[in-house]
């Protein structure tokens, strides 16, 4: 899967979702009022039906080119400007645009954490640790 959102006039945007085997797509438009679009965000989260569920285990989730070998599922843009994410910096480096969040559950035990950008920057994994209270 590929996902794009694109930044439209008065406030729209449009997600358009691509199954990259099949080529089929799914796009959609919704207006967002106030909407900063500073931050594009790569998101594994737990499922919610009135309230957090468990985490299922998902292993290790795998995100960008080096592992799905489609060019370009690991860009962003910031600024006009259109790069691999690790080119824009690294995680570990003071005051970096790219950031890697840590799921926590409400106890503070790790659900989920990232592994860090490959040597490329073109990737990324994400491992599962535990379902979580």
């Amino acid at each position: 899967m590929s996902a794009e959102v694109k930044s439209g006039s008065a406030g729209n945007f449009t997600v358009v979702l691509t199954d990259q085997t099949t080529g089929k797509s799914f796009n959609t438009t919704a207006k967002m009022n106030n909407a900063k679009r500073s931050s594009a965000e790569f998101i594994l989260e737990a499922p919610w039906s009135g309230g957090v569920l468990p985490l299922p285990n998902f292993g290790t989730a795998q995100f960008g080119a080096g592992f799905t070998s489609v060019a370009g599922t690991s860009d962003a843009t910031i600024g006009g400007s259109t790069r691999t994410i690790g080119l824009f910096g690294s995680p570990t480096e003071p005051n970096s645009p790219v950031q890697q969040i840590t799921m926590v559950a409400s106890d503070g035990s790790v659900k989920a954490q990232p592994l860090g950008l490959s040597s490329d920057g073109s990737s990324f994994q994400i491992q599962w640790v535990s379902s979580g209270p």
